[in-house]
């Protein structure tokens, strides 16, 4: 009999150092869900905080990276989904729970022969309809903005609507 694990603080979920939600499959066993938290926000610094694996193989089929609450990675893709071979069905980039890329597409969804069958650009939550040309030229909008300020002119940008 293979039981689910929940650890918690003034019931709260709060586990510090691994996992404070474990739910496991009946049948085999496997750690079919793994939820890191601190006082109820999922929330984890070196790593995903929230893991799915296939309850037959315990294979990894999503994992996802989470700050304060908030679906949050700076150094790659902030959700993964994976087919049960370990190839990638989709990836998400996301900064402080918002989609956001500057260097390419903020979602990207693939075949199962591995080639990107959708993609779709996003900075600061917005999306860049025209693709990777826009999200360049935001890119190069931030630089400038940073080099005006370095240098003390006052430039004012609208905030987003």
């Amino acid at each position: 009999v293979y039981g689910n694990i929940s650890y918690t603080k003034n019931n709260l979920y709060h586990r510090e150092d691994g996992p404070a939600v474990i739910l496991r499959d009946a049948k085999t066993g496997v750690a079919k869900r793994e939820g890191y938290y601190l006082d109820d926000e999922i929330h984890r610094e070196d790593g995903p905080a929230a893991i799915d694996r296939d309850p037959e193989t315990g294979t990894l089929i999503w994992e996802a990276y989470y700050s304060n609450g908030k679906v949050h990675r700076v150094d790659g893709p902030a959700m993964v989904g994976y087919n049960l071979d370990g190839s990638r069905i989709s990836e998400f980039y996301y900064v402080n729970g918002e989609y956001h890329r500057e260097d390419g597409p903020a979602i990207i969804q693939y075949s199962r022969t591995g080639k990107i069958r959708k993609k779709q650009y996003f900075v600061n939550g917005c999306e860049i309809p025209n693709g990777r040309g826009l999200a360049k030229k935001a890119k190069k909008m931030k630089l400038l903005l940073d080099l005006a300020k370095e240098c003390g002119i006052h430039l004012v940008i609208p905030e987003k609507t």
